[in-house]
C-alpha cells in the first residue's frame, strides 16, 4: 500500500517542483507511517515478547531516534546494546535481571532509568551518562568497574543490597553528596575519587577499602566505616574537609602510602587496633594536633611527616621508628613510648626521626632539632634504658620523665 501511494505520489509532482516534492515527501511519512514516527519517540525497539536485547543491537549507527524506552518484557540488556544513543533521555526495563558491559554507555542525555529488579549492572554499563540524576536499584547486588564513572550529574544512589563496588565505579561524579551502602563489604581501586561534591560516606559493613578510593573527594566531611580490617594506599588522600576519621577495627594501614596525606584540616583520629601507620600516611595533615595508637609496633617512612600542629603522640607498643617519621613536626612537644626503647631504622645512628627538613630534597638538617624540645615520657623503670637509647642515637630531648 505505502509503496502503491509512493509511486503515485512520484507521478503526480512535477519534476522541477522541489519545494512541492519535499512538503509531500514529508506528508506521506508524517501520515502514512505512523508507526515509525511514534517509535521515533517512545516504545519499546523490539518485539514484545523479546526476552533479550542483543550485543551492540543499537549501538551508535544502528541506534533509533528513541527518546524513550519501555520494554516490559526484556529481562537482558546485551554489551553495548544502547551505546552512544545520544537522543535516549529515559528507560524502563521492569523485568530486566541483567545490564551488560557498557550497555547504556555514552548516552549523554541520559536522564531517568528505571531496573527495579536487575541484580547485576556491569562494567562502564551507564559510564559518562552525564544528566543521570538518580540511581535506584534495589535489587542489584554487584556494580562492576567504571559502571557510573563520568556521571556528572549524578546527585543520589540507592543501592541497599549491594555487596560490592568494583574498580572506578563512581569516579568523576562530581554531582554525587551523601552516599550509603549498608551491605557493601568492598569498595574498589578509585571507586568515588575526584567525587568533589561529595560530604558523607556510610559503610557499616565495609571491611576493605582499596587504593585511592575516595582520592580528592575534597568536601568529604564525614565518613563511617566502623568494621573496615584493611586501608589501601591513598584512599582518603587530598580529602580537605575531612576534620575527624574513627576506624575502630582497622588493623592494616600500611599496604599501601599517603592514605591520608594532605588532609589539610584533619585534627584527630582514632585506631586503636592498627599494628602500623605505614609510610607517609598523615604526611601534610597540617591541622592534626594529637595521635594515639595503642597497639601499632611500627611508625613508618614519613608518617607524620609535615604535620605542623603535632603537638603529642602516643606509641606505648612502638618497637620501630623509620625515617623522618616526624619530619618537620616544628609544634611537637611531648612523645610516650613503651618500656623498651624502639630501633631507629635500618640505618645508622644518623637515621632521622624529629629533624626539619631541607627543602624539596629531604635532606635532613639535625635531629635534634625538633627532639631538642621534646619531653619523652616512658614507664617507671626503664628511664635508664631510655637515656642510653638517647645518646647512642644522638638524641638531645629537652626531658625524659618517668611516668
Amino acid at each position: 500500500m505505502k509503496k502503491t501511494l509512493f509511486v503515485t505520489f512520484l507521478r503526480g509532482t512535477h519534476q522541477n517542483d522541489t519545494k512541492h516534492l519535499k512538503s509531500l515527501l514529508f506528508t506521506l511519512i508524517l501520515c502514512y507511517s505512523p508507526l515509525f514516527y511514534a517509535n521515533a519517540q517512545t516504545g519499546c525497539p523490539v518485539a514484545h515478547s523479546t526476552k533479550a536485547i542483543s550485543n551492540l543491537q543499537f549501538k551508535e549507527e544502528k541506534c533509533p531516534t528513541f527518546i524513550e524506552i519501555e520494554c516490559n518484557e526484556v529481562e537482558n540488556i546485551g554489551t553495548e546494546s544502547f551505546s552512544g544513543c545520544t537522543s535516549l533521555k529515559s528507560v524502563s526495563m521492569p523485568n530486566a535481571i541483567t545490564i551488560s558491559n557498557g550497555a547504556f554507555y555514552e548516552c549523554h542525555n541520559l536522564e531517568n532509568v528505571s531496573f527495579p529488579n536487575v541484580k547485576s549492572v556491569g562494567g562502564w554499563a551507564f559510564e559518562d551518562c552525564r544528566r543521570l540524576e538518580s540511581v535506584i536499584f534495589p535489587n542489584a547486588t554487584t556494580i562492576k568497574h567504571s559502571t557510573f564513572s563520568g556521571c556528572a550529574g549524578l546527585k543520589s544512589v540507592s543501592m541497599p543490597n549491594a555487596i560490592t563496588i568494583d574498580t572506578m565505579a563512581f569516579e568523576y561524579c562530581t554531582s554525587l553528596g551523601y552516599v550509603t551502602f549498608p551491605n557493601v563489604t568492598t569498595i574498589g581501586f578509585r571507586a568515588f575519587m575526584d567525587c568533589s561534591s561529595l560530604k558523607s560516606a556510610t559503610f557499616p559493613q565495609v571491611k576493605w577499602i582499596e587504593n585511592c578510593a575516595f582520592d580528592r573527594c575534597d568536601n568529604l566531611e564525614s565518613v563511617s566505616f566502623p568494621n573496615v580490617l584493611e586501608i589501601g594506599g591513598g584512599a582518603f588522600s587530598h580529602c580537605y574537609s575531612l576534620v575527624s576519621v574513627s576506624f575502630p577495627n582497622a588493623k592494616n594501614i600500611s599496604r599501601g602510602m599517603s592514605v591520608f596525606s594532605h588532609c589539610r584540616r584533619l585534627e584527630s583520629v582514632s585506631f586503636p587496633m592498627a599494628t602500623s601507620t605505614g609510610w607517609f600516611t598523615f604526611s601534610g595533615c597540617s591541622s592534626l594536633k594529637s595521635v594515639s595508637f595503642p597497639n601499632a609496633d611500627t611508625i613508618g617512612i614519613s608518617s607524620f611527616r609535615d604535620c605542623r600542629s603535632l603537638e603529642s603522640v602516643s606509641f606505648p607498643s612502638a618497637k620501630r621508628i623509620e625515617i623522618n617519621a616526624f619530619g618537620n613536626c616544628k609544634s611537637l612537644k611531648s612523645v610516650t613510648f613503651g618500656a623498651t626503647p624502639p630501633s631507629l631504622g635500618d640505618g645508622p645512628k644518623e637515621i632521622f626521626v624529629f629533624s626539619y627538613l631541607d627543602g624539596a630534597d629531604g635532606v635532613s638538617k639535625d635531629n635534634n632539632d625538633i627532639a631538642q624540645n621534646i619531653t619523652l615520657y616512658v614507664p617507671k623503670g626503664s628511664l635508664e634504658a631510655y637515656k642510653k637509647w638517647a645518646t647512642d642515637n644522638n638524641l638531645e630531648f629537652k626531658a625524659i620523665v618517668e611516668q
